[in-house]
C-alpha cells in the first residue's frame, strides 16, 4: 500500500483588524479588583444610606407637610442671597441687613412640620396652638422682610449718617428678599393643605 499524501493545510486566519483607538471599556465594565456588584459613583456607605433615609422621609410626609417643608427650606436658602443694592455698599447680602432671624424662624417652623410628622409627644401636646405657633413663626418672617422691603437702607452707619444729613438715599430691592417672602407665604399655605 502506498502511503497517502498529507492532508493540506487550512489558510491561516486573516489578521484581526486595527483600530485607530483602543476600544474604552463601557460603563458596566468592572473595575480589576473590585466586586462587579459594587458601583464605583457611589457615595460612602452611610451617606448613601443616610441620602436613601432622607428621601424616604420626603415620600411619607403629606403633600401639605411638604409644601411647608419646602418653603420653610425656601425661605432659609434665599435669606442668604442679596436683598438690597444700597449707595456706597452695592449688593448686599441678606445677613447684612439681618436676616438670621428668617434662618432661625424658618428653622423653627420646619423642626415642627418634621417633630409632628414623626408624632412627637411634645408637638402633640400643643395641637390647639400647634396651628397658630406655626402661623406667628411664618407672620414674624413676613413682616421682618416687609420691613426691610419698605426701609432696606437703615442698616449701615453710612447710610445713616446721609440719611440724617438729609440726603436722599436711593436703594433698590434684589431678587432675595422678594423670593423669601414668597417662600414664606408657600409654607403657610402648606399647613392649610
Amino acid at each position: 500500500p502506498r502511503p497517502s499524501a498529507p492532508a493540506p493545510r487550512p489558510a491561516p486566519p486573516p489578521p484581526p483588524a486595527r483600530s485607530a483607538a483602543p476600544a474604552l471599556p463601557s460603563v458596566d465594565t468592572p473595575i480589576p479588583g473590585r466586586p462587579a456588584s459594587q458601583k464605583t459613583e457611589s457615595l460612602a456607605p452611610e451617606a448613601d444610606d443616610a441620602l436613601t433615609d432622607v428621601i424616604a422621609f420626603f415620600r411619607d410626609l403629606a403633600i401639605g407637610q411638604k409644601v411647608a417643608l419646602g418653603g420653610a427650606f425656601g425661605a432659609l436658602v434665599f435669606a442668604f442671597f442679596p436683598w438690597a443694592i444700597l449707595p456706597g455698599e452695592g449688593s448686599v447680602s441678606g445677613l447684612d441687613l439681618g436676616s438670621i432671624v428668617v434662618v432661625l424662624l424658618a428653622g423653627a417652623f420646619g423642626t415642627l412640620v418634621v417633630l409632628d410628622h414623626l408624632g412627637n409627644a411634645f408637638v402633640k401636646n400643643l395641637r390647639y396652638y400647634y396651628t397658630l405657633i406655626q402661623l406667628g413663626l411664618i407672620a414674624l418672617i413676613l413682616l421682618f422682610c416687609l420691613y426691610r422691603f419698605i426701609h432696606p437702607a437703615d442698616v449701615t452707619e453710612d447710610v445713616k449718617m446721609l440719611k440724617s444729613s438729609g440726603a436722599d438715599v436711593k436703594s433698590s430691592i434684589q431678587l432675595g428678599l422678594p423670593l423669601t417672602m414668597l417662600s414664606a407665604i408657600a409654607a403657610a399655605a402648606g399647613l392649610f393643605l
